[in-house]
């Protein structure tokens, strides 16, 4: 999902992020017996039309104003990535209703630490040692650590009481701030084609 970043714009995204609901969905039906009404699955039906739109606007303008080096490559690796995101949320569901949220976050932080330590050595050790290290940007690193693990802490404790599903339909609300951000903070432009898809999502979410 962060190699995404390299490839395409925030707007995108977090539009393409949606898909993580389809996802846990598919998911908990087969994994958890989860079952869901047909308005649930007619929602989806507009979601994955949003999606695909977003994809087509992307591929079309590849070389537009807004693009990253490959906007279509970096709509696939955040398919990809939102995937594997919803993999990780239903397990997270199932493992913290079965055992205890301390013995979850312990787990993860330790095996987090040693696939980030090797993921880093091997595939960025380059970049970070060639990287203008300053205040700022060590400044922008812990803040972001901090937030994700107060973030993971706080995702657990939601699992625990409610479900994977409900958790990504909350969180889409961050939609709206990263296109926001992406448009008052990094000077992008949202085409009609995006707004429309983001009303779908919006639909969606309601």
């Amino acid at each position: 999902m962060v190699y995404a970043y390299q490839f395409t714009n925030i707007t995108a995204i977090q539009l393409l992020n949606s898909f993580t609901i389809p996802a846990v969905m598919l998911l908990s039906c087969i994994f958890l017996s989860t079952r869901y009404k047909s308005g649930q699955f007619a929602a989806v039906a507009i979601c994955l039309l949003g999606l695909g739109l977003t994809i087509y606007t992307d591929a079309i303008h590849d070389k537009g104003l807004n693009s990253g080096t490959n906007k279509f490559i970096g709509d696939f690796l955040c398919l990809i990535g939102t995937f594997l995101y919803a993999v990780s949320n239903v397990s997270e569901e199932c493992l913290v209703k079965q055992y205890s949220r301390l013995e979850f976050l312990t787990f993860i932080g330790i095996f987090g630490f040693i696939i980030s330590l090797f993921q880093s050595y091997f595939l960025d050790y380059t970049k970070l040692i060639k990287f203008n290290w300053n205040l700022f940007s060590i400044f922008i690193l812990i803040f972001f650590t901090f937030s994700m693990v107060l973030f993971y802490s706080l995702v657990s404790s939601v699992m625990q009481r409610s479900s994977a599903l409900l958790f990504n339909i909350c969180v889409l609300t961050s939609d709206f701030y990263s296109m926001l951000a992406g448009i008052f903070l990094f000077g992008q432009e949202v085409r009609k084609k995006e707004f429309l898809n983001g009303k779908k999502l919006n639909i969606y979410n309601f």
